[in-house]
């Protein structure tokens, strides 16, 4: 499940930058297409304008939109298949207390696999990585640098680890040769 969040996640940002950078470009393609062809050919410049004001548009908007909507059922999916999963185990319970056998009390517990330092390291080095690669084609290289934050904290995050299992390892020999 967690592979399928990150992936989506990961299609969803591709997705943002995508629609973004296209949305501009097309508005910017038609209108140095309607200034060329006006230049030039003053007959041309009017059936431009006017085809290019609708197609056009529609894909900007869509462009724009499709982004939202992909988050919004990426939420929604991982929603019903976390529903489906539950139901699927309040029916098993149900089964089990039909047929009389005890269930377990952990059963009832919710399993968190718990994040590593490591694993925690690395989601924000890679999170960081992306915001900046994103930033960096979608808005001004200045802004770009806002992914250095979580960038710089997965590195911070990453050293310590690395430490911390330096110093373990030579509190274990000290206490094997002492």
């Amino acid at each position: 499940m967690k592979k399928l969040i990150s992936l989506a996640a990961s299609a969803w940002m591709l997705i943002c930058t995508s629609a973004f950078a296209v949305a501009d470009t097309l508005t910017v393609d038609s209108m140095a297409v309607a200034q060329r062809v006006s230049d030039h050919e003053p007959g041309l410049a009017k059936i431009v304008e006017a085809s290019s004001g609708t197609h056009w548009d529609v894909v900007a908007l869509f462009s724009v939109v499709s982004p939202f909507l992909t988050g919004f059922l990426i939420v929604l999916i991982i929603l019903i298949f976390n529903h489906r999963n539950k139901k699927a185990k309040y029916r098993l319970m149900e089964k089990a207390i039909e047929a009389g056998r005890e269930i377990p009390q952990s059963f009832f517990e919710e399993k968190k696999p718990k994040k590593t330092p490591l694993q925690s390291a690395f989601a924000l080095i890679g999170t960081g990585i992306g915001l900046f690669l994103m930033l960096w084609f979608v808005a001004d290289h200045d802004v770009a640098f806002v992914g250095a934050i979580p960038l710089l904290i997965g590195l911070g995050k990453l050293l310590a680890y690395k430490m911390e299992e330096k110093s373990s390892k030579s509190e274990e020999n000290d206490q094997q040769n002492g």
